[in-house]
């Protein structure tokens, strides 16, 4: 019992981060646990990797719209490489350090052993799947809002004006290699 009111404590500090409080908060726990977890656990656990293919998409969604409606000057090619590098991993796993992602993390002891918390594509993939619980729990305003609030830098106009002059290279490699896969 001990460690339930513990666990609950820590999410109640998330959710502030967030600025979001989940009703159902089993789409929590799922968001924030790790396939190693699952498997090294013996009753049935949901992992995150659903919530996560369903949270890429919701974020590439409210990244679009918040691009279309920052930039309504810019043509397809210039959203779409603004929008690459937002969605990047390497952004994303910033966002996710900047939460403490991390720390909320149900891992398994092979994952634990080797740092598993602080690796960057495990912080992208709970980010996702977190996003997509609040989507699952609160529906697309909140998720939007979520997006626009936590992931999204606040000085967006700034920013995506110097993701063209600095790395406009990079950008299009990157989104050419995603568009690829």
């Amino acid at each position: 019992m001990h460690h339930q009111s513990m666990a609950r404590s820590s999410f109640n500090r998330l959710e502030k981060r967030i600025g979001y409080k989940f009703r159902n908060q089993d789409l929590l726990i799922e968001a924030l646990t790790h396939s190693s977890y699952v498997q090294e656990v013996s009753r049935p656990t949901r992992d995150n990797e659903l919530l996560e293919f369903l949270g890429d998409a919701v974020l590439n969604f409210a990244v679009t719209l918040r691009l279309i409606e920052a930039f309504p000057e810019y043509d397809e090619g210039k959203l779409s490489l603004a929008r690459s590098s937002l969605v990047a991993a390497r952004y994303l796993s910033g966002v996710g350090a900047e939460l403490g992602l991390g720390e909320y993390l149900r891992l398994g002891q092979s994952e634990e052993k080797t740092d598993g918390r602080n690796k960057a594509g495990i912080l992208v993939d709970a980010l996702e799947a977190l996003l997509a619980a609040v989507y699952r729990d609160g529906g697309f305003d909140e998720a939007r809002r979520f997006v626009e609030q936590v992931v999204l830098p606040s000085d967006l106009s700034d920013r995506v004006d110097g993701l063209f002059a600095t790395n406009y290279k990079g950008a299009l490699q990157e989104h050419l290699q995603a568009v690829r896969q």
